[in-house]
């Protein structure tokens, strides 16, 4: 996989990118040094606040695939993660969270949108099961467990299950460079164990 070292960190709304179509899968890591939720707030034309993807002091990752590669994918993140649903007052929390990200292009003629879709549930499937193995994904935790560990949530806020948002059982009190080196090892896990086979 390929470190996207430029992050998106200085991306405003009148950003334009030219980039090629390529296809991509990408996984990236996002932790939130606040005390509030940070919510996708995607929906267009809808006063709800939108979905929580990372949690009050949480740490979440986002995996999935891109038919416009992976740096059009991070300009919509930009765009989407707010603390709010104010997008007009809030300014965009993606440069506060945003850590680590990475991405692996297809870009075989022959490699269709319908190949990356099929290609996207194996590796989600993958990711999922790395998290659960090793108990850091909050699934594995009962509804009470996350509910104490997070008190400030609501409960009809957020589902525990947010199809390529990972909530880890991690905590921003734990050690950030623990945290990013676990990242790290998930990465180089699926360039050992699925990349290696493309």
């Amino acid at each position: 996989m390929i470190e996207d070292t430029m992050l998106v960190r200085e991306i405003n709304q009148e950003t334009h990118v030219l980039e090629s179509s390529d296809k991509v899968l990408y996984i990236v890591l996002y932790i939130n040094k606040r005390e509030i939720s940070v919510r996708d707030s995607n929906r267009q034309n809808d006063d709800s606040l939108g979905k929580v993807v990372i949690l009050p002091n949480g740490v979440s990752i986002k995996h999935g695939k891109s038919e416009r590669g992976n740096f059009n994918r991070r300009i919509l993140d930009f765009k989407h993660l707010r603390y709010n649903n104010m997008a007009n007052e809030d300014p965009s929390a993606y440069p506060d969270v945003i850590r680590k990200s990475f991405y692996q292009g297809f870009n075989r003629r022959d490699f269709s949108n319908e190949d990356l879709k099929n290609l996207e549930k194996r590796f989600n499937t993958v990711i999922k099961n790395y998290l659960s193995n090793r108990n850091l994904d909050i699934n594995n935790l009962r509804r009470a467990d996350w509910i104490n560990r997070y008190p400030e949530l609501q409960v009809e806020d957020f589902r525990l299950r947010r199809g390529d948002w990972r909530q880890l059982n991690l905590h921003i009190g734990d050690n950030e460079d623990e945290i990013t080196t676990i990242f790290d090892n998930l990465v180089t896990y699926l360039d050992n164990n699925f990349f290696s086979i493309f």
